[in-house]
């Protein structure tokens, strides 16, 4: 059993008992004690133990960075615990109990948490937040989060028309396939947007990734370009510019964005070096918005129905193929949506 299987559902207990974010919880953790490995007394996060603390304490040296750059090493009190699962709770109950974190209670926004932890005081490390921000997307902390949160969403409704596409694309995914709407080049990042758009809106959407913005824009359909204050909802396709060729880039949006990352599904992002030419399946994905140049929706009709629970989010590393045959295309000719220099 790993740490992480070990912490869980502590983790999760302390959002339905103190409101701290599983992610929050689980990051601390791990920064604090280094995957449990430094966790005397099991003290996973370094909670000195003031007076007013009456449980079991001990002695240890520490480091505090009390001026930006400036490592200070000290000896203080901590408190400790008989177990890994006291710890959790304790710091749970620790953050409640103290009015200058009154900011990281009930927070459903983990970067935000990471920010209002550190700037409450918690820990005088000058890049701290940071440094659980970056653990909790390298270890999918997040998801911990959406299984606590879940419950106290009301359900999505969507359209019946966006739920059917959106239904498509993750079982594509899962089946680890593809579609290729014009018969040119294999399964291409923009064969998902110009497929949904023939096969359900009858629209030809024109021009590479980069250009379905404009595309999109000219046939009447609602484009959000960069900046803006909204965030890309379920049944979006988003556009972004990439550094490494000209075409850019295109997926579709499986769950409502939180403004921080989006859940998709993409095509051709295995990275494989002939990409261009013979493109890759739909694959799930979490990206963040770097090179995002905005989104677009096509006109869903149909009555308003619940959205779809997509499968845990899979990676090009993890997706498990299933045994299927066949390509999906359509049977009309259909222009080359790639224009090549």
């Amino acid at each position: 059993m790993t740490f992480l299987d070990k912490i869980k559902q502590g983790c999760l207990d302390g959002w339905a008992k103190y409101k701290i974010l599983p992610s929050l919880t689980a990051a601390q953790a791990i920064l604090e004690s280094g995957w449990g490995k430094h966790a005397p007394h099991n003290a996973l996060f370094g909670i000195k133990a003031d007076s007013s603390w009456t449980g079991k304490s001990f002695d240890t040296k520490t480091q505090e960075e009390y001026q930006a750059g400036v490592v200070t090493d000290i000896v203080d009190r901590f408190r400790a615990y008989d177990s890994w699962t006291d710890s959790i709770i304790d710091h749970g109950k620790f953050l409640n109990d103290n009015p200058r974190y009154k900011a990281v209670v009930g927070e459903t926004d983990y970067k935000k948490a990471c920010h209002a932890i550190k700037d409450a005081g918690y820990a005088t490390a000058s890049g701290y937040a940071e440094l659980l921000i970056q653990i909790i997307k390298e270890n999918g902390l997040q998801f911990w989060d959406a299984e606590v949160l879940k419950s106290n969403k009301e359900e999505k409704m969507i359209s019946s028309q966006c739920r059917e596409v959106i239904e498509f694309f993750i079982n594509l995914a899962n089946a680890g396939m593809g579609v290729d709407k014009d018969s040119f080049a294999g399964w291409q990042c923009a064969d998902v947007p110009c497929y949904a758009a023939k096969h359900w809106f009858g629209v030809d959407l024109w021009g590479n990734a980069i250009d379905l913005l404009d595309s999109a824009a000219a046939v009447g359909w609602e484009v959000h370009r960069m900046p803006t204050d909204a965030n890309p909802l379920t049944g979006a396709f988003f556009v972004q510019s990439v550094p490494y060729h000209q075409f850019g880039h295109t997926g579709i949006v499986i769950e409502d964005s939180d403004g921080y990352t989006m859940r998709t599904v993409e095509q051709n992002i295995d990275g494989n070096p002939d990409a261009l030419y013979v493109g890759a399946p739909a694959r799930f994905n979490t990206r963040d918005f770097t090179g995002v140049i905005g989104w677009f929706y096509p006109p869903y009709q149909g009555d308003t129905v619940t959205q779809p629970v997509s499968t845990e989010p899979q990676t090009s590393d993890t997706i498990v193929e299933t045994a299927k045959t066949g390509t999906f295309t359509l049977d009309v000719a259909e222009i080359n949506i790639r224009r090549w220099p």
